[in-house]
């Protein structure tokens, strides 16, 4: 082979080279390909997340690293971190196809558009729109951007947008009570029917008793070990969720009636938190079975829960809830 063939060869393949290179920025321009992960998302103190239904929300990080929705609400901290693994993680699958375009720009018109800040910062602004035909990818487009791209997490089988909720209710904690025993003054629970079985913690110097709340029962139990681990329970008291079938004449039905059992606590600073618990009837004609294997109206696994800091009605599992509501005897 001459030298000349031999140049021309050369030359052949160092085009190709850079046209490839070239056809790759056009294609993939750096931008699209980057821009959508955050690599350091401790840096993150606030996001916003908004949808064309007129949805939205923005989550603030406050001292601690304790999320809130809206300045109103601790953010569920499952739902934070899946948030954040998304933005850390997203990276560009594929440009959308040229044929496809027009329609998944009309898609990413009803998107949701997140904001992402560090400090007063804006680090990145783009739009999450739904996902592909095959549930692998989700359509999304940075600000400004000349074209939309299919994103995904590396190794997630799935798509990211319920992952960017717009709604306050969805991002709220379902924490009920969050209380550490030191900072308890009284806790206690009144059964409407049995104050034989009702009783009040309180702090008695450096130790906590347990009384009876029927004034014909002297006995006090003081085992400091069964008390800590009961107390234990109300650092992290949580509800299912909100029944959002329920209507405001039933909500206000409920604050009226009378609950099967009251809990009221009182913390070291004087503040006041109480939770009414009443039984969940069921819907006409679906009894279940109880434990004794007797039909029951009542639902066997939940309770409707109201609360001073809460106006709306929760539904609470009694395998939860199950575990605070105990008789005073259950302390000898």
């Amino acid at each position: 082979m001459n030298k000349r063939r031999i140049l021309f060869l050369i030359t052949v393949l160092v085009f190709a080279a850079v046209s490839v290179v070239v056809f790759r920025k056009k294609v993939f321009p750096k931008n699209n390909l980057s821009d959508f992960a955050i690599q350091d998302t401790a840096t993150i103190t606030r996001i916003f997340l908004a949808d064309k239904n007129g949805h939205q929300c923005t989550l603030d990080k406050i001292p601690g690293g304790q999320w809130r929705v809206n300045e109103k609400f601790d953010v569920q901290e499952s739902k934070m971190q899946t948030l954040m693994d998304a933005i850390y993680r997203v990276r560009v699958k594929s440009p959308v196809p040229q044929k496809e375009r027009d329609d998944v720009i009309k898609i990413l018109a009803t998107s949701v558009k997140v904001m992402i800040y560090k400090g007063d910062e804006l680090l990145k602004v783009y739009y999450v729109g739904s996902e592909t035909a095959d549930y692998l990818g989700t359509y999304m487009c940075i600000e400004n951007a000349e074209s939309p791209m299919i994103t995904e997490i590396p190794g997630f089988n799935g798509f990211l947008t319920p992952r960017f909720l717009t709604r306050e209710e969805d991002w709220k904690s379902n924490t009920v009570v969050s209380i550490h025993p030191s900072n308890l003054s009284s806790l206690s629970l009144n059964f409407a029917s049995h104050p034989e079985v009702s009783f009040t913690i309180h702090k008695d110097g450096e130790m906590f008793k347990v009384s009876c709340n029927d004034p014909k029962i002297k006995d006090q139990y003081s085992n400091q070990q069964k008390i800590a681990e009961y107390l234990k329970l109300f650092a992290n008291l949580s509800m299912e969720g909100f029944d959002n079938r329920a209507s405001h004449i039933f909500s206000d039905s409920l604050k009226t009636a009378v609950p099967f059992v009251t809990i009221n606590i009182t913390e070291s600073d004087g503040k006041e938190t109480w939770l009414k618990v009443f039984y969940k009837l069921l819907p006409n004609s679906s009894e279940r079975l109880d434990d004794d294997g007797k039909t029951t109206p009542t639902d066997p696994n939940r309770y409707y829960a109201i609360s001073n800091k809460e106006d709306r009605v929760m539904v609470v599992q009694i395998g939860n809830f199950g575990r605070v509501i105990q008789p005073f005897d259950f302390f000898r």
